[in-house]
């Protein structure tokens, strides 16, 4: 009997690891432009209890697949070459390019670089099939994602500038972001110098990344669907070159707000980011900070944008000089309340209650606000007019208030 039972447990170990690498490897398999949810991952044996939970599976899997074929064209100096000097443009405020881009600029060049990663993954694996690097990125682009190269270490200017100057030879380390968990380090691959492809086996963390070369590939947080700068993130990106000066002052904004009545200009100086790492992981560059401020009567006196590096995030010297409008104590009230979050996107449908007591009044003040269900709550306070020029801070955001 016992001998029975040793039987069976074997064949059930057995047939559930081959039916896990069974449909593990289908899903891999499954190239087809129009994507079905149920059809093709809601009878996969793994604990996927909702939808989105089923697409971010996907969108994993699909990113998995780019990264390997990223990872194949390090080794070509053309393809580097685009990369770094993209990169270095930081068009969306951080060192980054979108694949897209760096597609379109190599194709430029008379090479069909879509065939090159094609043709690379499927020498490197020898699979019964090639996969469609054409049709991963179509599908992708029909749930608005578009995959990013991001390094880091391009924010450590020594090191950028060598990498750039000797169109780097050495080590480029690929990591691929993992959706929907802020992990802090992770496995990496590279190709060693017998061009093997080698894990790294020592985990790269925000610290290496910083002091070597590492490609992130992940989906950008900073374009809408359409794979352009989205509107807030532009805005503020022209308005940066002038409201970054310290020195910025209340001469340069005449005629922009009303200054009738009793009450002030209002205007924060300079941000940073107390526990960075708590609100945007390092795989997903610079945060995307928000603020949404409100007044005594529970209207919304500003919402306001802030996009920048890491590196500057934790700086003391991020000066952004940001108006938020004129102050109007009468009609506003004497206290306003900065309630801030790091955007990530999605439907609005978080919720953020806010209960504070202003110094002013006898009563409570409660309300709610909504944002991205996939982004960050960095907490509150309210500022009262008689201590505007104090340094605030939630926790995880301090900022300070510019006296006019």
């Amino acid at each position: 009997m016992k001998k029975i039972i040793v039987i069976m447990v074997v064949m059930s170990f057995i047939w559930s690891s081959f039916l896990t690498s069974h449909l593990f490897g289908k899903l891999i398999s499954n190239q087809s432009e129009n994507f079905d949810v149920k059809n093709t991952v809601e009878n996969i044996c793994f604990d996927l209890k909702s939808k989105n939970e089923k697409i971010e599976y996907f969108l994993q899997n699909r990113l998995n697949i780019i990264s390997t074929a990223i990872l194949e064209l390090t080794k070509d100096a053309t393809f580097r070459e685009i990369v770094y000097k993209e990169v270095n443009k930081e068009f969306d405020g951080e060192p980054n390019v979108l694949l897209t881009k760096v597609i379109y600029l190599y194709n430029k060049k008379g090479f069909d670089i879509i065939k090159q990663m094609e043709n690379r993954f499927y020498d490197t694996y020898r699979m019964a099939y090639r996969i469609n690097i054409s049709k991963i990125l179509r599908t992708l682009r029909r749930h608005g994602k578009y995959i990013n190269i991001y390094i880091p270490c391009f924010e450590n200017k020594r090191l950028k500038n060598s990498i750039r100057n000797h169109n780097n030879n050495g080590n480029v380390y690929v990591v691929t972001n993992k959706l929907g968990f802020d992990v802090q380090s992770l496995y990496g691959k590279y190709f060693n110098d017998r061009n093997s492809i080698k894990f790294k086996r020592k985990v790269i963390n925000e610290k290496f990344a910083y002091n070597n070369e590492v490609w992130v590939i992940g989906f950008n947080e900073r374009i809408d669907r359409k794979g352009k700068l989205r509107k807030e993130v532009k805005t503020f990106l022209k308005e940066e070159k002038k409201y970054k000066n310290k020195y910025y002052n209340t001469k340069n904004m005449n005629g922009l707000f009303s200054t009738k009545g009793n009450g002030r200009m209002c205007q924060i100086e300079k941000i940073k980011c107390l526990d960075l790492d708590e609100i945007e992981g390092w795989l997903r560059g610079g945060p995307e900070l928000c603020v949404k401020v409100f007044d005594m009567k529970k209207n919304r006196f500003a919402h306001m944008y802030f996009y920048t590096s890491r590196s500057n995030a934790r700086s003391n010297n991020w000066y952004v000089n940001r108006w938020l409008g004129f102050w109007d104590y009468d009609n506003r009230g004497t206290e306003l309340y900065f309630s801030w979050y790091e955007q990530d996107g999605g439907n609005l449908t978080k919720v953020i209650s806010i209960n504070w007591k202003p110094k002013d009044s006898a009563f409570s003040i409660l309300m709610n606000h909504l944002i991205g269900n996939g982004d960050e709550d960095a907490f509150g306070m309210s500022i009262h007019k008689d201590y505007y020029n104090h340094i605030y801070n939630t926790g995880l955001i301090e900022w300070k208030m510019k006296n006019n």
